[in-house]
């Protein structure tokens, strides 16, 4: 039974290498070595991003997988032959649609729905709400990405090109000892936005390659590059990892200054200093258990040893917060605030999620 897998996988491998009528794919073949060469850069590139940021937000976590001799060899049969199956396939359908032009966008389409759905959870799709619209973020349009990514890859470079950018992202993942363990929202935007400028960059370089752009027009491979980099500064904003970084306002209790679905614009504070240059009416960003709440600074307190303690309120509620602040829960200070930015989140979230002891909209 452990080889049962493995052995349907390179009987279809076999299959369609050697069984039906052999096909080319789009790209030339003198243009192989140099696509195949973006695929590996492409791929580390990704693991890179994971690792690096996974690693500033101290959420790197031990793999789930058996990594003793045998275990790591089972990983293997049980990856391998199916990555070689299913982009021999994938290339197979996309060399179809170059033989058969009227049908060349509905055989591109249903290749790559088809081999995406064989990857899809699908029982977390059958989840509702917010579940439902994390799995479909962090999962399922991930999968589409990458494979709309290995796509192009067969289409310029042929299956060799898609096996050595997916082999090595999974293979890593399968013998390394430590991976990257990160939230829904990092994993969403390095899963979506990553494979989908890949796919345009290598579309760019191929068709530098193949000169089948003006030589004026090839700055765009720089552009593409200039796009990809800023795509990744703004998951990292968005994650945390700078200075500054955004947090989504869910309750009315800072209204009508702060809206629910605002976002407002945090400003770290690093250093005892900056805790000690607070002043009431400053709105700071703090955590309450697994809770981050924005609130304005009603009173500051300082005891006998000098220490510290920040009663808060907000704007819109009757009373001040229970629960005093501790200085190592506060997270920063606001320092701008965009309006309605955050409303898909706020769909996402519940006023039941408010800590006791918060105050919200007078509702004790």
């Amino acid at each position: 039974m452990v080889f049962a897998m493995p052995i349907c996988w390179v009987s279809l491998f076999l299959l369609v290498q050697f069984g039906l009528p052999q096909l080319g794919t789009y790209g030339k073949l003198v243009h192989r070595g140099t696509m195949q060469s973006c695929a590996v850069l492409g791929a580390l590139m990704k693991l890179a991003l994971c690792f690096l940021l996974a690693a500033f937000l101290k959420e790197l976590a031990p793999s789930p997988y058996d990594h003793t001799p045998l275990g790591v060899l089972y990983n293997l049969l049980a990856l391998l032959p199916l990555l070689a199956a299913r982009e021999t396939v994938r290339a197979y359908g996309l060399g179809l649609a170059i033989y058969l032009p009227r049908w060349r966008v509905p055989l591109m389409v249903f290749t790559t729905l088809l081999l995406t759905a064989t990857q899809w959870n699908w029982a977390k799709l059958t989840g509702s709400g917010k579940s439902l619209f994390i799995a479909v973020c962090s999962e399922t349009l991930p999968v589409l990405a990458e494979n709309l990514a290995a796509g192009v890859l067969v289409w310029y470079g042929g299956p060799t090109t898609s096996i050595l950018y997916l082999g090595i992202l999974q293979v890593f993942e399968r013998v390394f000892p430590v991976l990257p363990n990160l939230g829904w929202l990092a994993k969403s935007a390095i899963g979506i936005c990553y494979p989908v400028f890949l796919a345009q960059i290598l579309k760019a370089r191929y068709e530098v390659l193949n000169h089948e752009v003006l030589p004026d027009r090839e700055e765009n491979f720089g552009s593409y590059i200039a796009s990809i980099s800023a795509a990744v500064l703004f998951c990292w904003f968005c994650v945390g990892v700078f200075r500054y970084y955004p947090s989504v306002v869910l309750t009315g209790s800072m209204e009508p200054l702060i809206q629910p679905g605002d976002a407002v614009v945090i400003r770290k504070l690093k250093t005892e200093a900056e805790l000690e240059q607070l002043r009431e009416g400053d709105i700071i960003n703090f955590k309450r258990e697994d809770i981050t709440i924005t609130h304005r600074i009603l009173t500051i307190k300082k005891d006998e040893a000098g220490n510290l303690s920040f009663v808060t309120k907000g704007d819109n509620n009757d009373s001040p917060d229970q629960q005093e602040v501790a200085p190592n829960d506060i997270q920063g200070t606001v320092e701008k605030i965009v309006p309605k930015v955050g409303l898909p989140v706020l769909l996402l979230k519940s006023q039941e999620e408010i800590p006791e002891g918060v105050v919200q909209n007078g509702a004790k």
